[in-house]
């Protein structure tokens, strides 16, 4: 019942929950935050993170309700801290963005997924590769909300970070290459977004193959367009 054997208890949850194993996964993190919530002085860093995985793992389950009530209860700790870890809040913060964006609170979502950003930002610097996806799914949300100077500009922003980062012909390039084409297409703007996913079904092709779902999905986003 020591604090030490929850910290081995929780990375061994997010083990299996990276491998899928997740009721084992959901035993070891229970019973890690058992440990940790019944300590005199509990650890809060120690069972914020237990809680956010096992927020993770409720998501994974499909329990949005109880991935909510982990990820708030996360939140609430770190940022009674007198110092709030940084990267602990903006996870927490961006996993509540994503489970907004899953019930179509697209306000709360922007909210939410504009305070981590600033949170990174002053953590990573303004053009950390980590940046580059948190860019991306902001870009998208813009999008469904209709700010679309908006989207671009953030899609823009993942791309030159992603490209920096990461080189041209990455994977994760191809994937803000498909979000803007996509954002070009809701826009009318055919031409600029063709060569987008040209690009990006070049690049899965390369990296994947033509029987992976990115290459497929992006050849079925590249006919629509051209019709």
């Amino acid at each position: 019942d020591e604090p030490a054997v929850a910290e081995v208890l929780s990375h061994l949850g997010a083990v299996y929950i990276d491998l899928g194993r997740l009721e084992e996964a959901g035993r070891f993190l229970s019973r890690a935050e058992t440990i940790l919530a019944r300590q005199p002085t509990p650890p809060v860093a120690d069972l914020a993170r237990t809680l956010n995985l096992l927020g993770a793992l409720a998501y994974k389950q499909g329990d949005l309700k109880a991935a909510e009530a982990r990820y708030s209860r996360s939140l609430e700790l770190l940022r009674g801290e007198a110092q709030p870890p940084p990267r602990e809040v903006a996870l927490a913060l961006n996993n509540l963005a994503i489970l907004a964006w899953r019930r179509a609170d697209f306000t709360t979502a922007d909210r939410r997924y504009r305070e981590a950003l600033v949170l990174n930002e002053e953590l990573l610097g303004a053009n950390h590769p980590h940046l580059a996806a948190q860019l991306n799914n902001m870009g998208i949300l813009a999008r469904d909300l209709g700010e679309f100077a908006e989207s671009e500009r953030l899609h823009r922003r993942a791309l030159a970070i992603a490209e920096r980062a990461l080189g041209p012909s990455h994977p994760d390039v191809a994937s803000i290459l498909s979000s803007l084409a996509r954002l070009y297409g809701r826009q009318e703007r055919i031409a600029e977004g063709i060569p987008l996913l040209v690009r990006a079904l070049r690049i899965y092709r390369e990296a994947y193959g033509e029987r992976h779902p990115d290459t497929g999905t992006t050849l079925v986003r590249l006919g629509d367009l051209e019709r």
